[in-house]
């Protein structure tokens, strides 16, 4: 049975014979052995927060927000991590949204496109003593649950970014927060703001820290065009850095991808305030000097201590000489400065100079830890290295050397997972890792606090000695679907007696089994397909656990080789049907230098043990794989045309059409239209620009001529030039479109 066209959908010609001979007989032999997994192995395709848009908020203020979610579906349940905080949906979804041109082409283009969101509308209250920072939620449904999610809360009045300005955007007076995204390659956003007394001007930028891919540069100019500030987040740590401001002076801040590249993830926040940049100033009850300047070795007390010191000039070595008791240290450095950060690194040597050990980046961070066990007291070298990263050279490279004993201790390993899904009326046995420190090699048991309704947890422990551990986790067969935002404990005593327990939230979701397997007809055959027409991919349904209902396909969040605005439709398989053809529109600018893929994921509603509705999303084994070749129609038109504001012009188009054009299939009409969305966006009100469609009749000729009318009101917006798109529109077998278009800019005079 063919499958029942969505609201979007878009197909192309007949597909054609597959690209390549006995290389790819090959390759579909290897991809056939490979499919060949058990249906049991199949699994759920589980939910990924992409963004939050407006990025944050304030505290005791309540905000619509955009949530870009990566595979979610309806039902998603958003689980909070703060006490107060409520994040919920308020609406419907967008269908899965593509990247916006510019597309790449070239070299770059053979990287694949971020991934694709879904955007549903939220809103979210923020209670009035959440304190400022980073807060996490997560989200699960029926397929899993999630990595953790960010916002940002400021002690600042929030400026959302007008993406309708034209110019810089104007703000009022500091101290404020702007929320921003680059939503496009090659996009830079610009803000003026004004400085109302002389001193330093602060900017700190969350970007990275909110789990957006973009890298910044950030760039001040002030009324003279003199660059007063600019600098690149080339490590990806984000920015934290002031400029010196002058009364009366109006600056403008631009903010850019170091690459240029940019789309709907790249979300940022950028608190901007006059002032010095907060610093955080470290406690502890160790003694702590602070190093003399011009002094290449620096003297510290027996430990515990800690040094405060700066690299001076060109030096970026400095060492610390120091009489290391017997026992277990732990030696670490940190950089201090936010506006002349520093990637260090640390070498550990002995009386006799040699190296005991070398430590650079810690876990998830440039800052060196190490630790050094010492068998008898001496004099030991502490040599701290380090690196300028983006540095502005506005402060001093400095940096702080901590020497503590290694106590005996524990924590939860970096790989611990932040979610965990167990399937209904089944069992999982979670692998729970950990770090041992200080010497500490005792039993660690495993608990659990607040699981899902039905899910249980034994008892588990970590042995003595091991680095990591498993707990059972249990499903009833009888349980609902709903996630939890449950509680690991990780419990352990030291050889001295001292108790040491963790916690950490983990989002446990209850899974259930798919009910669909869809695999493309062909196995990762490559077929040709015009430009600017839609491919019809070949896909079979296989139905599982009995199911029979409907299955809704639309592209999957993370693509393979998906590039230059491929877009696929949101269709409906009938119930019972096990074969359809999935339209995947080529767009008539794609390359035809390489090949290109499509996935899919397939929708089915059930319902669980407790009479919940869920959706269970599977993802496309393989994929749809596409060689764009020539397109069969082709719109142009003149480069440009002068017209008055208030008056008329004539644009000749002329419209060619090949061979597989002029057939049967294509027998009707051709329509010419404005696409009104690519206008300035000063001209897109009313009826400022209009354009007449035409439609051009099918009458088996290769060329045709057509005449389009354009009108500009007379407004003080219709200004300067803009680029006009005119679209031609045809039906393969009166349902698939067929596209072309061509852009004319209007030199208004």
């Amino acid at each position: 049975m063919a499958a029942t066209p969505g609201p979007h959908d878009r197909l192309a010609p007949p597909a054609r014979p597959r690209a390549g001979g006995a290389f790819c007989f090959v390759a579909r032999l290897i991809a056939a052995i490979l499919s060949m997994d058990t249906l049991g192995a199949q699994a759920e395709l589980p939910p990924e927060i992409g963004y939050v848009f407006p990025a944050g908020g304030r505290a005791g203020e309540t905000r619509d927000v955009v949530l870009g979610g990566y595979d979610w579906t309806s039902d998603i349940e958003i689980l909070t991590h703060d006490p107060g905080v409520a994040l919920v949906v308020t609406g419907a979804p967008t269908r899965v949204l593509i990247p916006e041109p510019p597309h790449l082409f070239g070299y770059k283009a053979r990287a694949n496109d971020r991934p694709c969101p879904r955007e549903f509308p939220a809103r979210l209250t923020l209670p009035a003593d959440l304190p400022p920072g980073l807060h996490r939620f997560q989200v699960a449904n029926a397929n899993g649950a999630s990595p953790p999610g960010l916002f940002h809360l400021s002690r600042y009045e929030s400026v959302v970014e007008d993406p309708d300005r034209d110019g810089p955007q104007l703000l009022p007076a500091l101290p404020l927060v702007i929320d921003g995204r680059i939503g496009r390659t090659a996009q830079i956003d610009r803000y003026r703001f004004a400085v109302n007394e002389s001193g330093p001007v602060s900017i700190e930028l969350f970007a990275r820290r909110l789990l957006s891919p973009l890298q910044a540069i950030l760039r001040v100019i002030d009324s003279h065009d003199t660059v007063v500030l600019d600098v690149a987040d080339t490590p990806g740590r984000d920015l934290s850095v002031s400029f010196p401001g002058k009364e009366g002076e109006t600056y403008t801040l631009s903010i850019h991808d170091i690459d240029y590249a940019g789309d709907r993830s790249s979300v940022y926040r950028i608190e901007l305030a006059t002032g010095p940049l907060d610093m955080p100033m470290p406690l502890s009850d160790i003694p702590e000097i602070v190093a003399p300047e011009g002094t290449t070795d620096i003297s510290l007390p027996a430990p515990p201590g800690a040094v405060r010191a700066a690299f001076a000039g060109e030096n970026r070595s400095r060492s610390v000489v120091t009489d290391l008791p017997a026992g277990s240290w732990r030696v670490s450095a940190k950089s201090t400065s936010a506006s002349h950060p520093l990637d260090l690194d640390l070498s550990i040597l002995a009386p006799d100079g040699r190296e005991l050990l070398f430590a650079d980046d810690g876990a998830g961070s440039v800052d060196p830890a190490a630790t050094v066990t010492v068998a008898t007291a001496a004099a030991h070298r502490i040599v701290v290295g380090g690196r300028a990263i983006g540095a502005t050279e506005l402060g001093p490279a400095a940096w702080r050397l901590v020497i503590e004993p290694d106590s005996e201790s524990f924590e939860p390993g970096p790989a611990l997972a932040a979610q965990l899904a167990v399937a209904l009326g089944g069992t999982g046995k979670p692998t729970i890792p950990i770090v041992r420190t200080g010497g500490f090699a005792g039993v660690v048991g495993i608990g659990f606090r607040g699981l899902p309704e039905g899910v249980t947890a034994a008892d588990g422990a970590i042995a003595a000695g091991a680095a990591e551990g498993t707990v059972e986790l249990a499903c009833a067969a009888e349980a609902g679907t709903a996630a939890r935002l449950a509680t690991l404990i990780l419990s352990g005593t030291t050889s001295h007696g001292r108790t040491i327990t963790h916690e950490k939230p983990i989002a446990v979701a209850v899974t259930m089994k798919p009910r669909v397997r869809i695999v493309p007809d062909g196995l990762d055959d490559v077929r040709k397909v015009h430009r600017g027409t839609t491919f019809r991919g070949p896909l079979t349904i296989h139905r599982l656990e009995g199911f029979e209902g409907e299955v809704r396909l639309h592209p999957t969040a993370k693509q393979q080789r998906h590039r230059q605005g491929m877009d696929g439709a949101e269709i409906v398989v009938p119930a019972d049907a096990t074969h359809c053809e999935y339209p995947v529109f080529v767009p008539e600018w794609m390359e035809t230098t390489r090949t290109s893929r499509f996935i899919v994921n397939g929708a089915v509603e059930v319902t669980d043990p407790r009479g919940a509705k869920r959706t269970l999303l599977e993802r496309q084994e393989l994929r749809l794989g596409m060689l764009p070749e020539g397109a069969i129609m082709k719109l142009s038109g003149p480069a440009e045309i002068r017209l008055n504001r208030g008056g008329t012009a004539a644009i000749e188009l002329g419209l060619v059409r090949g061979a597989e054009f002029r057939t049967p299939a294509f027998a009707g009409p051709v329509r010419l239209e404005l696409v009104r969305e690519t206008l300035p966006r000063a001209w897109r009100d009313g009826n400022l620009v209009t354009l007449e469609p035409v439609v051009i009749e099918n009458d088996g000729a290769e060329h045709a001529l057509a005449t389009l009318t354009l009108s500009l009101a007379d407004d003080p917006r219709i200004a300067g030039e803009g680029a006009i798109t005119i679209r031609a529109t045809a039906l393969e077998a009166g349902r698939w479109p067929v596209v072309s278009e061509a852009t004319v800019v209007a030199i208004v005079e």
